[in-house]
């Protein structure tokens, strides 16, 4: 299986961290993974639009079975690629995010939950991690 991931984690970069360790091991059982990282050093905002178009380049030269993400600007870069390129997408949850204290906590959180509300009925499948 074939699996395109975004991730913004800065220690997959670090050699035997438990994140790098972890992508190996998911590497291992699905076959093939590939990370494209969105993490700051990237720049704050154009990180979103050059991880756009690495994925996109990928997914013209080779099919994947599935796209990953695991927060709500990496759910509406997988959602727009899903529908260019017709593979499904999943999306990843990994916090309460139409709990009441989570909107409170961030203005981004209010644009976060509505992204949310927009892109879970357009998942082709959903993965919560607690």
């Amino acid at each position: 299986m074939k699996v395109l991931m975004f991730s913004s984690d800065p220690k997959l970069r670090e050699e035997g961290s438990g994140v790098s360790e972890r992508m190996r091991k998911y590497e291992k059982a699905l076959g093939e993974l590939k990370i494209i990282l969105l993490d700051r050093a990237r720049g704050r905002f154009l990180r979103f639009l050059k991880g756009y178009f690495e994925a996109k380049n990928l997914l013209k030269k080779e099919r994947h079975d599935v796209i990953s993400a695991q927060e709500p600007e990496h759910w509406f870069l997988a959602w727009l690629l899903s529908r260019k390129f017709s593979v499904p997408w999943q999306m990843q949850i990994h916090t309460d995010i139409m709990s009441p204290y989570f909107v409170k906590h961030s203005v981004f959180n209010f644009f976060r939950r509505m992204l949310a509300k927009f892109l879970i009925p357009r998942a082709s499948c959903v993965r919560v991690v607690s």
